[in-house]
């Protein structure tokens, strides 16, 4: 969610605004008491600084910004009374530590704000191919399953794997037909001959996610679980036996391991 931009820079403005009318009320009533030719060189200084609000402005800008030193600025006000010139002090005190830096922290609050949305841009970019590739991928096994089991068989990936499409969605994806059969013999550690379309679609997505390492990774798994298949299959044929056993044994006693063989 975006922030709502804050009006620093008015708030600025405002303000310089406001102490320009100050100073120049200040000239005004000052120039108010004098006689024609009476001070004339402090008359003319003021009205040559703040004579009109652009002026009064302006000066106030360049006391804050480097453009002139604030010291001789405020040399008119000063000359009028000290009062004048402490408010000025004040003035380019609280702009320089105040107004400016909350003005570069909203500049810097909206780089960061940028950068952010940037990023949330792109990763949303990121998971919309994905899910563009995915489903893309899961029509095309999908119209590979020619008996419409909603399962792939290995003749049928065989079948169309290098068919125009295939290709160049593999090319795109920078996947290799070879590893396409790989992972295929990884995901069928039963043996059936025969993998879920959304198994093998999600599995390759990750792998295309992932780089090489998640397909060894995946060789892996897919060897752990043959063996594991292969362990219960050869404990169900061990319970069997010891069943049978059991069976050709008068009162079910047990049998040693030399008679168990005979008996069989």
């Amino acid at each position: 969610m975006k922030k709502t931009a804050k009006p620093y820079p008015m708030y600025s403005a405002y303000m310089g605004y406001g102490f320009a009318v100050f100073f120049m009320s200040a000239t005004v009533n000052f120039l108010v008491g004098k006689e024609p030719g009476e001070e004339a060189s402090q008359v003319e200084a003021l009205e040559a600084s703040f004579g009109t609000i652009y002026k009064t402005i302006a000066l106030l800008f360049e006391s804050v910004t480097g453009g002139r030193d604030w010291g001789e600025l405020s040399a008119p006000m000063k000359n009028i009374h000290e009062v004048y010139y402490v408010v000025f002090a004040l003035y380019v005190v609280f702009v320089t530590l105040g107004v400016l830096n909350i003005v570069t922290g909203f500049f810097v609050d909206g780089a960061i704000q940028s950068k952010s949305d940037a990023r949330e841009e792109f990763v949303a970019a990121a998971a919309s191919r994905k899910a563009i590739a995915t489903e893309l991928l899961r029509d095309i096994f999908t119209h590979m399953d020619t008996d419409c089991s909603g399962t792939l068989s290995y003749d049928e990936l065989e079948a169309h794997l290098h068919s125009g499409e295939v290709l160049r969605v593999f090319a795109a994806l920078e996947f290799e037909l070879t590893d396409a059969a790989e992972l295929f013999e990884h995901l069928d550690y039963m043996g059936t001959g025969e993998v879920g379309i959304d198994a093998f679609t999600n599995t390759l997505m990750r792998i295309v996610c992932g780089g090489k390492n998640h397909l060894e990774i995946w060789s892996l798994l897919g060897q752990s679980q043959r063996l594991n298949a292969a362990i219960v299959q050869l404990s169900e044929q061990v319970t069997d036996l010891v069943a049978h056993v059991k069976r050709r044994t008068p009162d079910g006693d047990c049998l040693t391991e030399d008679a168990a063989l005979i008996c069989i």
